[in-house]
């Protein structure tokens, strides 16, 4: 199964294409938080809308 990790990331560098999720999100949607779950290494990211664009957030694993 291809792994979609860069365009949840936004790192797609394409032109005249329709936006990617990331972008979506961020610049249409204006969702407050953004997170992605790598399934291969168990990473949890969560980012934060700030200023118009997502801000990558500290994960305090003592508060779970």
């Amino acid at each position: 199964m291809a792994s979609t990790r860069d365009q949840d990331l936004g790192y797609s560098e394409r032109r005249g294409e329709p936006p990617t999720k990331w972008e979506v999100y961020e610049q249409i949607l204006a969702i407050a938080y953004y997170i992605t779950f790598e399934r291969v290494s168990d990473e949890l990211r969560i980012f934060k809308l700030d200023g118009g664009s997502y801000q990558p957030q500290t994960i305090d694993n003592s508060q779970f």
